[in-house]
């Protein structure tokens, strides 16, 4: 792995790799990740989420700049939700297309109805959009990129 864990910490990574590894999706679904605007970093993307000519730019460049059908893996362990999730005031939506047999483990955490994906999980980027959200009294865009989970790379 390449990291010095703590005993407790290798422990807990031991725990995560085995009932990832041994779970697996019972069914096709759509899985929702959000993350901030560090996700997009390396395309040097930034916007104002309260500014509709700001998103609409960002989207621009993500469609310009997002490589789609290239598969991207993920090195660590990936979470998602299939309910509501304490992260929704993020400016990015990751709709991971997750098909039937893809391992992960859905945790006991009602709050955020969370999935963890086994780590190294590969995908590919689908296609964006600028969507508007209502939450109470904020208003605010967000990119929603679509992504289809192709499921785990054995390195």
């Amino acid at each position: 792995m390449g990291i010095n864990l703590s005993n407790k910490e290798n422990r807990i990574y031991n725990i995560l790799n085995r009932i990832c590894s041994n779970n697996r999706c019972g069914k096709n679904c759509i899985l929702k990740r959000f993350v901030d605007l560090n996700y997009l970093s390396q395309y040097n993307i930034t916007f104002d989420k309260f500014d509709e000519n700001s998103a609409k730019r960002a989207l621009i460049l993500i469609n310009n700049n997002l490589v789609h059908n290239i598969t991207r893996i993920e090195k660590g362990f990936m979470s998602a939700s299939y309910g509501r999730n304490g992260f929704s005031d993020r400016e990015v939506l990751l709709l991971l297309y997750c098909p039937f047999g893809i391992r992960m483990y859905v945790t006991d955490n009602d709050s955020e109805i969370e999935v963890i994906f086994q780590r190294n999980m590969k995908y590919v980027f689908i296609d964006s959009y600028l969507e508007r959200v209502y939450d109470q009294n904020l208003s605010f865009y967000r990119i929603v990129i679509r992504c289809f989970l192709l499921g785990n790379y054995q390195s």
